[in-house]
């Protein structure tokens, strides 16, 4: 086995465990912005209301991410078992979950204020 892409695959699925478990606790704590946990742009830091939405909508997005990780994960697993050594495959792989795991970042950015506007609150 590749233990380059055995680290990597286990490494990418404790972090789809790892963000499973923020957006369970964060859907269900949004609470006030901290220095923590949160979506955080100078809009979402206007007010509380802001910060609330914006983090909903994001955090049930970021939450939607987790299987195309563990995805990324098997596969890259499955490439160490049969010792691949196709480095355009393994680089994509590896690079494919830091791409999604931006997704969602960028679409709740760009769609900020519409978002605040179809909560009425801008």
């Amino acid at each position: 086995m590749e233990s380059n892409l055995l680290i990597s695959s286990i490494a990418w699925a404790i972090s789809g465990i790892i963000i499973k478990l923020v957006c369970l606790y964060s859907q269900k704590n949004i609470g006030k912005p901290n220095l923590l946990i949160g979506y955080k742009t100078p809009r979402s830091l206007a007010s509380q209301k802001n910060w609330e939405i914006l983090n909903k909508v994001f955090f049930a997005r970021f939450s939607k991410i987790v299987p195309y990780i563990f995805i990324s994960a098997v596969a890259l697993l499955f490439l160490s078992y049969i010792n691949i050594s196709n480095q355009t495959v393994i680089i994509t792989l590896s690079v494919a979950p830091i791409l999604i795991i931006l997704a969602p970042v960028l679409q709740t950015f760009l769609q900020e204020e519409s978002i605040l506007k179809n909560n009425h609150h801008v």
